[in-house]
């Protein structure tokens, strides 16, 4: 067997090790979401080893012939689900269940082709081949694969990602590795191109997590800050604050407070998120950065204001927002100086609307 491909998958199984003990050691990741990825990366190992005995099995004794079978199998079907444990990890899990049937079914036609031959074969000899229906399996992988990158660009979007095209990217990493190895079955880098994207993914989605705030998934005050530091083009920056939030934590406890701050982080990105980028930068604290040409900013902020009054109706305890904007020219002033500006104009909101709050609570005693 090619000492140069046994090689390969060595350091692709070392490689995979290291990173269980690197996902072992995060400490932004929960123990759920460290099970996933260490499930992720152990099943590579499983399956690349699978396929690396597989061969080194090809021809050699006939009473070898089950345990090949076996190992074929194992190859075959472990590498779909591998794309689903990462979409799992991406999106909700109702989303990856709904192709559980896809995997059992194509891990039973798995097995039954060991002994029928119709996705692959196995000879007398003990020799592999790829049988009529071989499609199948390129059909099945492709399809998961498909699905993962669809969640993941969702994904990428929930949490503001500016790096969306890496996924791209890495969707035609792997599939380059898949047709590098139909086009010559002795380019054996499929495995490595597994392994590769799944390290990739893994940086890539704890650098979002980095990124962004448990509480509202915004992006979090580091991402603001380190924002702050490259912004060298006209913008509108707009703070927002919870009006009286220290009251709805003493009246109705954190819970609902932390709620309240859920509602308002949505309605932020639902209205904002596709001219900027949206952020929690302190406790009721929010700051939105608007890069892209606007007709008005005074109309996205009354569609936030309708948002909330909406639920408030059925809701009473979602709270009122301030708003303070300015906009900003790097030409005419500094990033700081238009941050303060923005954010006294906000207070100087929120004291109005506390003044015509209580002369509404006063005309109605």
């Amino acid at each position: 067997m090619n000492a140069q491909y046994t090689a390969t998958i060595f350091l692709i199984l070392f490689a995979l090790f290291i990173m269980i003990l690197v996902v072992r050691n995060n400490e932004l990741l929960g123990e759920q979401k460290k099970a996933e990825f260490i499930a992720i990366f152990a099943m590579i190992m499983v399956s690349a080893a699978s396929e690396w005995f597989g061969n080194f099995l090809d021809g050699k004794s006939e009473s070898l012939r089950i345990l090949h079978i076996a190992m074929k199998c194992l190859d075959h079907s472990v590498a779909p689900v591998i794309a689903i444990i990462f979409m799992n990890i991406l999106s909700t899990r109702e989303k990856a269940e709904k192709l559980i049937p896809i995997l059992v079914i194509h891990g039973i036609l798995e097995a039954a082709s060991g002994y029928f031959g119709f996705i692959y074969y196995i000879d007398d000899k003990n020799v592999y081949y790829h049988g009529p229906y071989y499609w199948i399996y390129i059909a099945v992988y492709l399809y998961c694969t498909i699905n993962l990158l669809i969640e993941a660009a969702r994904f990428s979007k929930k949490y503001q990602s500016a790096n969306r095209f890496i996924l791209e990217m890495v969707f035609l990493f792997l599939v380059a590795g898949m047709i590098l190895r139909l086009a010559n079955s002795e380019i054996h880098v499929d495995y490595l191109c597994v392994a590769i994207d799944a390290i990739i993914l893994y940086i890539y989605y704890t650098e979002i997590v980095e990124k962004t705030d448990s509480i509202t998934n915004l992006l979090n005050r580091r991402s603001y800050e380190s924002y702050l530091e490259h912004m060298n083009v006209p913008a509108v920056i707009l703070y927002f604050d919870v009006d009286d939030f220290k009251s709805i934590n003493d009246r109705y406890g954190h819970h609902v407070g932390d709620f309240c701050l859920q509602t308002v982080g949505k309605c932020l990105q639902e209205v904002y998120a596709s001219y900027g980028h949206c952020y929690r930068i302190g406790g009721d604290e929010f700051c939105v950065l608007l890069e892209k040409k606007l007709n008005s900013v005074d109309e996205l902020n009354q569609k936030l204001k309708d948002k909330l009054e909406e639920l408030r109706k059925n809701d009473k305890r979602i709270p009122y927002v301030s708003i303070g904007y300015i906009f900003f020219n790097p030409e005419k002033t500094d990033v700081e100086s238009a941050i303060k500006e923005a954010d006294a104009q906000m207070y100087r909101v929120k004291k109005a609307g506390k003044v015509m709050r209580r002369e509404r609570r006063e005309a109605h005693v």
